[in-house]
């Protein structure tokens, strides 16, 4: 939790405390009171948020990081329906979504650095291999072939091809039959 800066020890009971109502009797209920009942929204509409708050941040990068409404509502001592009611807020959502974008941006970067590692991994291993192939067993080179092959046919990019291929090392009559028939190709 640390790596989402949080911020929340401050925290120091759950909201506003609830408003007194006063309530009077006015008049009855006519039909023209019905009929701007039908044409009138339900619900209520909240007041905009007049400011921000590090409830608020921690909140949206909760959300932003995928916690459900419930968990982070919990984590942050709101009520479940006042993270629903924020969620609808123009300001709230502007936020949400500057998290959002900036988790994506992380989870981006990782990848990245990911992918540039894998490429130094093979860089590596395809220049060691040339420079000792003999230190190499027929084993070691079939895990590598094996490997590749996963990866590079897993995906929905490629459902025409077949799901298992099966790799087996050729024994030594098998490969000295492949080098001759490849010189005399050549």
């Amino acid at each position: 939790m640390s790596l989402l800066n949080l911020n929340i020890a401050k925290l120091a009971g759950p909201g506003r405390l609830p408003a007194l109502l006063d309530v009077e009797y006015v008049r009855d209920i006519e039909e023209a009171d019905l009929a701007l009942m039908a044409i009138q929204p339900l619900g209520s509409t909240p007041p905009a948020l007049k400011r921000i708050t590090d409830r608020h941040h921690a909140l949206a990068r909760l959300l932003a990081a995928g916690l459900p409404d419930g968990e982070a509502a919990l984590i942050v001592n709101y009520d479940v329906s006042r993270v629903s009611i924020l969620k609808n807020s123009p300001a709230f959502q502007k936020l949400l979504a500057l998290y959002q974008s900036e988790a994506k941006l992380e989870f981006t970067t990782v990848l990245e650095h990911m992918a540039g590692v894998s490429r130094d991994a093979l860089l590596e291993l395809r220049e060691r291999l040339e420079e000792n192939a003999e230190k190499f067993s027929n084993n070691d080179l079939l895990k590598v072939a094996t490997e590749f092959a996963d990866r590079a046919i897993s995906g929905p990019e490629t459902p025409d091809l077949p799901e298992i291929i099966e790799l087996t090392v050729p024994d030594e009559a098998a490969l000295k039959a492949i080098r001759a028939a490849t010189i005399e190709g050549a």
